[in-house]
């Protein structure tokens, strides 16, 4: 995203209705992300079986 993060984008939201996951280089970004009730925070690049075991969590839910 060019001109915002996902973070910024969570703070234009009312409401988030869906789940989510982030995926990133970066993981000092983690505890944001569970600020923001993510699903899960993928670190790239990303690994197959951690793409797996998101999936089925989703799933789950």
């Amino acid at each position: 995203m060019p001109n915002k993060n996902g973070f910024q984008l969570f703070k234009e939201l009312n409401k988030v209705k869906f789940e989510v996951i982030f995926t990133t280089a970066h993981s000092e970004f983690a505890i944001d992300a569970i600020k923001c009730s993510a699903l899960d925070y993928l670190l790239k690049p990303i690994n197959y079986i951690d793409l797996l075991e998101t999936i089925e969590k989703y799933e789950e839910k």
